[in-house]
């Protein structure tokens, strides 16, 4: 009885070691196609605090920045944080040029849904600007547009 008893733990112990050796090696393959993601949003004092994500990791630079200009327009996990862009707000378009220049159009809900956040549109675009070069060290000059019209913004 025993005879069995101690083949049947052998046996159930390797098949739990089996099942985490090829958990484990799944968790490893499969966390290779997700990417971190620093995202800064303003908090309760008025400057911009940082956290992190892990994202599907995208083919294209246009497709990754604008996942990242998604996910800031979803807003902030953490409750101390506030919307750096204004709620509702969509983004039409994203082009990215001479692996250099970015440029991003955003529904008319940039503008109309201003008072979603605490921000002024020259700290707006700042907060953008500093997310997407954080991630995207390549990119040096970032346009911002509202259907296609440029803003005129007081310095």
């Amino acid at each position: 009885m025993f005879k069995n008893f101690s083949r049947l733990a052998v046996i159930l112990a390797s098949a739990l070691l089996l099942s985490l050796a090829v958990s484990l090696s799944a968790y490893f393959i499969i966390d290779n196609v997700h990417i971190t993601r620093t995202f800064f949003f303003p908090d309760r004092r008025g400057g911009l605090k940082g956290e992190t994500r892990r994202l599907p990791d995208l083919k294209g630079d246009e497709q990754k920045i604008g996942q990242l200009v998604e996910e800031l327009i979803l807003g902030p996990f953490d409750i101390d944080h506030n919307f750096l862009i204004p709620k509702d707000t969509r983004l039409n378009t994203v082009m990215l040029r001479n692996k250099s220049t970015v440029y991003l159009d955003f529904s008319p809900n940039f503008v109309i849904a201003a008072g979603t956040t605490s921000l002024s549109y020259n700290d707006i675009i700042s907060g953008i600007e500093k997310n997407v070069r954080y991630n995207f060290p390549y990119v040096k000059k970032i346009i911002i547009t509202v259907d296609g019209e440029q803003l005129k913004l007081g310095t």
